[in-house]
C-alpha cells in the first residue's frame, strides 16, 4: 500500500506528496522527488543526492520499511557535498 509522504527539495519553494511503496528505496526515493520539483529548480545528478529524515542523513540503498517511515512524515533531499582532494 502506498504511503503519503511530504517530500522537500533543497532549492524549492514549494513541499510535495510523494506516494511510496515500503520496498522503495530511498535513491528512488529521491529521484523522484527531484523529477517531480524539477520545474521550480535546477536538477542534481541522482548519485550526489542524500535524503535526511529525522535529521540524519540515511543511506541510499534503505528501503522507506527500513527507515521507519509513516503516513505524512516529512524528508528532504539535499546535495552531497563534492569531495576536494587535496
Amino acid at each position: 500500500m502506498p504511503i503519503p509522504l511530504y517530500g522537500f527539495a533543497s532549492g524549492d519553494t514549494l513541499g510535495l506528496l510523494i506516494f511510496a511503496e515500503e520496498q522503495e528505496t530511498l535513491s528512488s526515493l529521491a529521484s523522484r522527488l527531484q523529477q517531480a520539483s524539477g520545474v521550480r529548480r535546477m536538477h542534481t545528478e541522482a548519485e550526489h543526492l542524500r535524503v535526511v529524515f529525522r535529521d540524519r542523513v540515511l543511506p541510499p540503498e534503505l528501503t522507506i520499511a527500513q527507515t521507519g517511515m509513516q503516513p505524512c512524515d516529512r524528508f528532504s533531499i539535499v546535495a552531497r557535498a563534492k569531495d576536494h582532494a587535496s
